[in-house]
Formats: C-alpha cells, structure tokens, sequence
C-alpha cells in the first residue's frame, strides 16, 4: 500500500494519513486528471484505469481501500464495476461517479451497494466529505468481517458471542453507514439498509424533491 503523505483537504485535517491506497476509473482524460488531483489533496493515493474492464482487472489484481467508477464507460460500465466489488472485494467502498444527476442511475447505484454518487463536476469539499465516508465505510466492513470471523470460530473468546441469527444480523449492522447521493451541495440520505425495498422509495422521493 502506498505510504506517501497526502496534501491536507483544509488547514488542520487529512482524510487519512498515512494515505490509503484507492482506484479512479474514468475514461475522459481530462476529468481523470481534475479528479486525481483532487483525490491526492484529499489525502489518498490514486491508481487510474482508464475504463471498466481495466477497472475489473485492476481489482482482481490490488487491493484497495475505496473505489470511484465513472458511470459511463466503455468495455464496462460504472455499475458493472460495483457488482464485480460486490461480488469480490465485499469490504471495498464504492462511489459512483457521474456527469449527469439522474435519479434512476442514483437509485440503481444504491441498490446495488454503492457508499454515495458524485454529480460531476464535484469540488474538493465534497469530494473530501465522500472520502471520509467512504474510507470508515471499509473500515467498518472490515470490522464487521473481523467480527463475523470471530463469532464462527468458537476458540475465540470475545465479550458477547452472538448465537442466534437475528443477533449475529444485530451485530453486523453495528454503526454501518447508509448511502447517500451527493449533487452540489446537496445530500440525499437514506436511512433505510442497501438492498431494502425501503431504500429504493425512500431514494426516489428524495431525490424528485432535490431535482425537481
């Protein structure tokens, strides 16, 4: 994993340091450019694919903290790459990343796991704010995997064991954050979980009401 310092986001904070290691997959190349600039002074380290099957073999290769997936590419799309993760890499963070704000293609990225969609262009703010979210999004998934392991290994002592589904489910969800989509300045969240019928409703509305 890449070990050289980020650029602080604002005077006093990094979104990680030492950086984590994170995968931009964007076909335009002048937008690929803006955005790893953008993500290095958010404090990461960038690896680029230049489209979506170079973006699918590059994580069959590396491992990474988080992903962004430009929704329009070619050879794969954006949302081909989220269920290659899905599917793959269960602890990655995936956010989508698009130049147009549809609430459909928003929706579909939820329901398919994605931690938050971007409109284009984005600025560094928030772009900062989606890392932050993204990056403790891998950390809690890896938790929780820990935590999974733990419980199904029965010489491992721990504080409460979970013995029941429904308690081994509790513990699973233990401060897992919930989707978002990003447009500008404004936030969608939901509060229903990814894959819920919930989520899907709740996303729609709130999204109709922001884009009118």
């Amino acid at each position: 994993m890449a070990t050289n310092k980020g650029v602080a986001t604002d005077a006093s904070k990094r979104v990680s340091d030492p950086p984590e290691l994170v995968l931009l997959a964007e076909d335009e190349p002048v937008a690929r450019e803006l955005l790893v600039a953008q993500l290095e002074q958010c404090g990461v380290a960038v690896d680029v694919a230049c489209d979506g099957a170079e973006a699918i073999a590059k994580l069959d290769q590396n491992e990474y903290t988080a992903a962004y997936f430009d929704l329009e590419m070619p050879r794969a799309t954006g949302l081909d790459c989220l269920k290659h993760a899905q599917e793959h890499c269960p602890d990655l963070s995936v956010v989508i990343v698009s130049a147009v704000g549809e609430i459909n293609d928003a929706v579909e990225a939820m329901k398919l796991g994605a931690e938050d969609y971007l409109v284009k262009p984005c600025d560094l703010d928030t772009l900062a704010a989606a890392t932050r979210r993204a990056l403790r999004a891998s950390e809690l998934k890896r938790e929780n995997s820990g935590l999974r392991e733990a419980i199904d290994t029965p010489r491992v002592s721990v504080p409460f064991i979970a013995k029941s589904k429904a308690s081994k489910d509790l513990l699973a969800k233990i401060d897992r954050p919930f989707p978002q989509v990003t447009i500008g300045a404004q936030v969608v969240r939901a509060s229903a979980e990814p894959g819920s019928p919930a989520l899907d409703e709740e996303l729609q509305a709130g999204l109709t009401e922001l884009l009118g």
